[in-house]
């Protein structure tokens, strides 16, 4: 699946998971906690998605450069005490791509 919706699931993991209200009042423990949680279910999403059959619609090129885009721009558009979380997320969806393809085409 390109790399845009896995980065796409991450909001969906960041929203239903993180409270807003609550979380700035957690203490360092919970905090932590969220955040291994969290960066948890961005790697499995990504194992789900990719396990669904599919095709692959962007460019690689195209898609490289949206992915990138969107993990900058939700990272400066969440609020400062959701910052770390959300660009720990967003990277937790791509991980095992990163991990499988980066090696590849970086020696071409």
């Amino acid at each position: 699946m390109n790399v845009t919706f896995h980065i796409l699931s991450s909001i969906a993991i960041v929203g239903g998971f993180t409270d807003t209200y609550r979380f700035p009042q957690l203490n360092t423990v919970k905090k932590l906690a969220t955040f291994i949680a969290i960066f948890s279910l961005g790697v499995i999403s990504h194992g789900t998605l990719d396990y669904i059959p599919h095709a692959y619609p962007i460019n690689s090129k195209a898609d490289a450069l949206i992915g990138t885009s969107l993990i900058i721009g939700l990272t400066f558009l969440a609020d400062k005490p959701f910052k770390h979380i959300v660009l720990a997320t967003a990277i937790s969806t791509i991980l095992p791509d990163l991990i499988d393809l980066l090696p590849p085409i970086i020696d071409k």
